[in-house]
Parts: C-alpha cells; sequence; structure tokens
C-alpha cells in the first residue's frame, strides 16, 4: 500500500511539473505572439516626414547626419544645441545597424513593456497578470497615430520614461529578499545611464520629479521601521542615489564637455544656460499697458525695451520686422486671437532675432549678447528708468491667480484622451498623411529613417534630339516648382547628323519628377538667342541654324496606394482603438475605486507592498503630465493633443490593469470569506 501510494504521489507530482511546464511554454508562447503581431501592425505605418520642419524633424535629422560624419552636431548657429541630442544620437545608429527608425523605436518599446510584466509578474506572481499588462502596453494605439509617425522626440521618450520609472521601484522594491549588492548597483547604475539618456531627450523631464519624490517616501517609510529612519536614509542616499547620480552626472557631463569642447558652452542645450535664461526673464518682466494670456513681449512692452537697452534695439528690426510677423503668423495657426509673438513662439522668434542680428557666430558670442541683453533691461528695471515686475531667470510665464482654475478647467478636457488612449481631435486617427518635401528631401530622409508614407509622384519622360550647324544650343526646361526635379542625359546622335548634313547633334532624355503637376516647356538658348517651345511630340523648331524633334513625351503618376497587407494592419489598429477607446474608462474607474481603498489602509498602517507603490507611482505620473499640460496649456502653447500626452500613456495602462487585478482580488477575497462562513 505504502509503494501505491508513493507512486501515485510521484505520478501526480510529475503531471503538475508537466502542467507547470505547459503553461509557462503557453506563456512565452503568448509573448513572442504578441511581440510580433505589434511589431507587424507598426510597419504597417510608415514615417510620416515633414522635410521643411526647421525645429523639429528637419533638426533631428540634420543632427543625426553629423553625428554620422564624426562632426558633433555640426557647425554652430541658434539652432545646434535648441534641443536635447540624444534622439538625434539615436536615429545616428538605427541607421548604422540599418533598423528604419520606427522599428527601432517600436522594439525598445516593447522591451521595455517586457520589463514592466516581467517585474509585476514577479511582485504578485501571476504571469497571466504579466501577459496581460504586456498585451495592454503592446497594442497601446497611441502608437498608431500621426503624431508617433513623425520623426519626433517621443517616439523614444515614451520608452524611456516607463522604463526609468519602473526601474526605479524594482531597485527599491526587489522582488528576492536577498539580492546580491552587485545586481543592486548595477540596477542603480542602469537608473543613472537611463536617467541621463532621458534627461537629454525632452527638457521638461521635471514631470517625473513627482513620481520619483512619492516611490522615494514609500521606501524610506517601509525602511524605517525595520532598520529606522536615519539608518535607511542614509543606506539609500550613500548607496542607491549616489550611484545613481554619478552615472546620470557622468552621462549628461560627457554631453556638456563635448558642447564645450566643440561650441565653448558647458550645458546640454542652450534653454538651460543662465545666460539665455536671465535674458528672457529680463524681457518677460517688463510690465505691459494691457497683459495678454500668451504674450510675453508685446509692442509696448518691446518699445520700452528699446529705450533703454542698445541691444534690444538690435533686435528690432527683426521683432518687428518680417521675421516677427512670420512668427506671428505661426503662433495664429492655433491660437487664432493673438495679435503678437505667442509665447509657445516667441523663444523661437527671440533666437532667430538675434542670430539674425549677427550674434550666433560662436557660443561665446551669444551668450555674451544675451548676458548685455539682461543686465541693460535689468537695471534699467532696478533704476526705475522703465516698470517692471521683480527679477526673472525663467521660462516659466508670470503666475497670475486666475491660472489656478483655468488649468483645473484644461485638465477637464485632457482626461478624456488619457481615459480612451485615443486622438480624440482627429475624425481618422489611424490615417498617416502623406508626408511634405520636395523629391530630393524625401529621399533623402527615407536613406536615414528608412520608409517614408510618400505623396503623390507626377513623372514626365521626355526623348528627342536637338541639332545646330554651328554651336548645340544649350537645353533646359523653364515653369517647374521648387518640388520638380528634373534629370537630362545626353548622347551621340549619328543617325541625326547623317540626314542633316552639316549639323551637330545629340540625342536627349529628361526625366522629371514633382509633387505637382508639372507644366513646364523647353527652352534652346545659342549665344545671344533663346526659344520657347511647349512639348509635344514631333518637331518643335525646324530653321536653318537649329532644330528640336521630340520622339516620345510621357506622363504617368505614381500614387502611393496601400498595399493589402497595410489594409489590414489598419484596420486591425483602428479595432484596436474602439477596443481601447470602450474599455479603458471602466478600468480606470476599478482602479480608482480600489487605489482610495489601498490609500485608506496605507494610511492606517503605514505599509505598501510593491504593488501598492507602482500603482501609486503611475497614477501620480499621469497626474503629473496633465497639471503640466494644461498649465501650458493654459499659458504658453496649446497642448491637448496626443503627442504630448503619448509619454504618460504606459503609465495609464498599467495603473488601469494593475489596479483592476487588485479590484477582482478583493472581490474574490470577499465571496471566498462569505463561502467559508456559510459552510460554518
Amino acid at each position: 500500500m505504502k509503494k501505491i501510494t508513493l507512486r501515485r504521489r510521484k505520478n501526480a507530482t510529475l503531471s503538475m511539473n508537466f502542467t507547470h511546464r505547459y503553461w509557462l511554454w503557453a506563456i512565452f508562447l503568448a509573448y513572442g505572439v504578441f511581440f510580433s503581431i505589434s511589431l507587424w501592425i507598426r510597419s504597417g505605418f510608415p514615417v510620416y516626414a515633414i522635410a521643411d520642419s526647421y525645429f523639429d524633424d528637419l533638426l533631428f535629422q540634420k543632427l543625426a547626419r553629423y553625428l554620422l560624419r564624426n562632426d558633433w552636431l555640426g557647425p554652430y548657429n541658434n539652432v545646434t544645441l535648441a534641443k536635447g541630442m540624444f534622439y538625434p544620437a539615436f536615429i545616428a545608429v538605427t541607421s548604422i545597424i540599418g533598423l528604419p527608425l520606427k522599428i527601432a523605436e517600436h522594439i525598445l518599446y516593447l522591451f521595455g513593456s517586457i520589463f514592466v510584466s516581467c517585474y509585476v509578474c514577479r511582485i504578485t506572481k501571476n504571469r497571466l497578470l504579466g501577459l496581460i499588462i504586456f498585451a495592454f502596453l503592446a497594442f497601446n494605439p497611441v502608437l498608431w497615430t500621426e503624431s508617433l509617425a513623425r520623426v519626433i522626440r517621443e517616439g523614444i521618450y515614451i520608452s524611456l520614461s516607463m522604463i526609468l520609472v519602473i526601474l526605479i521601484i524594482a531597485t527599491l522594491f526587489p522582488t528576492e529578499k536577498n539580492l546580491f549588492s552587485r545586481l543592486q548597483l548595477f540596477k542603480s547604475l542602469l537608473i543613472g545611464i537611463l536617467g541621463g539618456f532621458y534627461w537629454l531627450t525632452r527638457e521638461e523631464g521635471i514631470w517625473l520629479v513627482p513620481t520619483v519624490i512619492l516611490i522615494l517616501a514609500f521606501y524610506i517609510i517601509q525602511q524605517s521601521k525595520k532598520h529606522g529612519f536615519i539608518c535607511t536614509f542614509s543606506k539609500l542616499f550613500l548607496k542607491e542615489v549616489a550611484v545613481a547620480v554619478v552615472a546620470f552626472c557622468v552621462v549628461v557631463g560627457s554631453v556638456r564637455f563635448e558642447n564645450w569642447r566643440h561650441y565653448h558652452l558647458f550645458e546640454t542645450t542652450e534653454f538651460h544656460t543662465s545666460s539665455f535664461l536671465k535674458a528672457y526673464g529680463a524681457l518677460a518682466r517688463i510690465k505691459h499697458d494691457f497683459p495678454q494670456r500668451y504674450v510675453v513681449f508685446p509692442k509696448d512692452a518691446r518699445e520700452r525695451a528699446y529705450s533703454v537697452s542698445s541691444s534690444a534695439r538690435e533686435l528690432q528690426p527683426y521683432l518687428d520686422g518680417a521675421l516677427g510677423n512670420g512668427w506671428k503668423l505661426s503662433g495664429r495657426a492655433q491660437i487664432p486671437d493673438a495679435s503678437e509673438i505667442a509665447s509657445g513662439w516667441f523663444m523661437w522668434a527671440f533666437r532667430d532675432a538675434v542670430a539674425a542680428a549677427g550674434h550666433y557666430s560662436s557660443g561665446e558670442d551669444a551668450m555674451n549678447f544675451y548676458d548685455r541683453l539682461a543686465n541693460e533691461i535689468n537695471m534699467a528695471c532696478d533704476e526705475k528708468k522703465i516698470e517692471c515686475l521683480p527679477y526673472r531667470s525663467t521660462l516659466a510665464p508670470v503666475f497670475q491667480l486666475g491660472y489656478i482654475t483655468d488649468t483645473l478647467f484644461a485638465s477637464k478636457k485632457i482626461l478624456p484622451f488619457f481615459l480612451t488612449l485615443n486622438d480624440l481631435s482627429r475624425k481618422k486617427p489611424f490615417d498617416i498623411p502623406p508626408s511634405t518635401g520636395t523629391v530630393s528631401q524625401l529621399n533623402s530622409i527615407s536613406d536615414l529613417v528608412g520608409p517614408i508614407n510618400m505623396p503623390e509622384i507626377y513623372t514626365q519622360r521626355i526623348t528627342g534630339w536637338i541639332a545646330a550647324n554651328n554651336q548645340l544650343p544649350n537645353l533646359s526646361f523653364v515653369g517647374q516648382s521648387k518640388n520638380t526635379i528634373i534629370h537630362i542625359d545626353y548622347s551621340d546622335a549619328p543617325d541625326v547628323t547623317k540626314q542633316n548634313p552639316g549639323f551637330q547633334a545629340l540625342r536627349f532624355e529628361a526625366s522629371i519628377e514633382s509633387h505637382e503637376p508639372i507644366n513646364i516647356k523647353i527652352k534652346l538658348s545659342q549665344s545671344t538667342v533663346s526659344s520657347l517651345v511647349d512639348i509635344k511630340n514631333g518637331p518643335l523648331l525646324n530653321t536653318n541654324t537649329m532644330k528640336l524633334f521630340v520622339d516620345d513625351n510621357h506622363f504617368s503618376l505614381k500614387t502611393p496606394l496601400l498595399t493589402a497587407r497595410m489594409h489590414t494592419q489598419h484596420h486591425i489598429a483602428k479595432n484596436i482603438g474602439m477596443v481601447y477607446r470602450t474599455l479603458m474608462p471602466y478600468l480606470f474607474s476599478l482602479s480608482m475605486i480600489t487605489f482610495l481603498f489601498s490609500l485608506v489602509q496605507f494610511l492606517r498602517t503605514w505599509q505598501s507592498s510593491p504593488l501598492f507603490v507602482l500603482c501609486s507611482a503611475c497614477l501620480t505620473a499621469v497626474l503629473s503630465r496633465i497639471t503640466l499640460l494644461a498649465y501650458l496649456d493654459v499659458t504658453s502653447i496649446p497642448s491637448i493633443n496626443i503627442l504630448y500626452i503619448s509619454p504618460a500613456t504606459p503609465f495609464m495602462i498599467i495603473f488601469s490593469i494593475t489596479g483592476s487585478y487588485l479590484f477582482f482580488k478583493k472581490i474574490k477575497r470577499l465571496f471566498c470569506k462569505e463561502s467559508i462562513s456559510g459552510q460554518r
């Protein structure tokens, strides 16, 4: 009997092990399937290139090309250090590897999502929950929108933000009790490196500071109960934080050093330099006769600045001229009521005016001008020559009490974007428009970043010959637009010279490409004589001295047709977007109920699980992003759009899924208690 019992137990154990391995391999397979499908859908959305986006798409491509040529960020001008260099570096690396830019961005995001799901799986010991979180992150509908199809920093910023926050939580709240100190230090080192990349990508990295502070607070509260506050605080800052800070400083400091070596500016971007901030703050502190929202430096303030500052007078022809009017129109496209240069555009108009005045020959020259301008205006303010606000050295708008309520109202407009994860500003959010720019520009972009969504291309092919009894005339085309590319090949024409004794002859083949309908003419120029003729088949010019004949004149139109595969991909993405739009508000509501209940429990016991820390951190990140965008929308620039919202969408997904899991777990416990009490 004992042998039979032992055999049965052994068979049961083997059966359980087999079942465990079966489910483990099934989950691994599901990860691979979700990963592949998500990447496949991404491949159906080519790059939406804006070739003339001087301060965004075009700038990142130019900087990437300089990095590829080992020329750092290229020659110095007013845009060289306008934005962080990590995204151009990422473009350069993907180009070297040979990966299309958007595929590389998506792979980074998917691996970040796997990291999140693995951490959740370990702290909950629930592999299915980890798989669900990965699936929701992998099919985030924001990834398929027009905004994320551009050559724009948010393509990697969304991944860096997510990975950085989860890595901080995983370091301070590890999934195993006895982790080696080396591994902990490695995580801290990785936090510093990723933090440096994150800081070098966008300039508003401070929005995650409340989230990081909250995570540190949870850690200190939890560890203080075990080891005391002083011991916990010293251990945290002498080990984890110190290592992360050193790594962060090495990454950011290396970029600062290179900028100093090439441009004599020890900063990551010029928007961080004290000289620029002082100059901008000096202009912003001048009082306005009639304060207007979104306006930093109106006409009355400019006239006051011109009256007390010789440096400001140097900018007058540009801020009050065609350059300033151009920036007014740019802002008016999004703020129709703006009668001045809106604040979201003024920082660029200001820098353009300084460059036009000839003060961007070097970094030292630009900073010296900003210092001189700031000192002149601040001195005039201090001496009461002009009426001013208190001293300022910041890009932040002048605070007004009414901004608080306005920010709350703006937050209500942003919340639906987060609740649905859909671009509510567009009727067809998953339609990628054709790229804009000349044929040569778009071909150049495609060589760097991979397939792009090309516009319609009109082509014309002309073959024929020219002949003359003296010097052959010069053949050219007139009437082409700036988007037209013309290429002409010449070859000998012995058959023409045989038919026309005493004439020299050449055959030509012209290929013409344009994004606009082609309407050109042929021009023949010979010494002081020129002839302009319409293009058609047959003889176009036949004189005693000059002949022109067109054998073939062929038009065609290349339309970027969506393949059957791309139609399928877009259809799937659209349906996924509808699922999220329907499901996410309910998941978020369940998560909020659970979070508030867990928060009450935490305030009673001051004990927190890693999952509660994760939920709290993700919710804080979402609320911080909403607050930042709402305040910017009220004070500076329209900010309620899917592009600016996108970096916080993974946090919204993680919070909604983990919170819903906790909700159903609590419901299950409640029913189990009732069942046990009923049996008794």
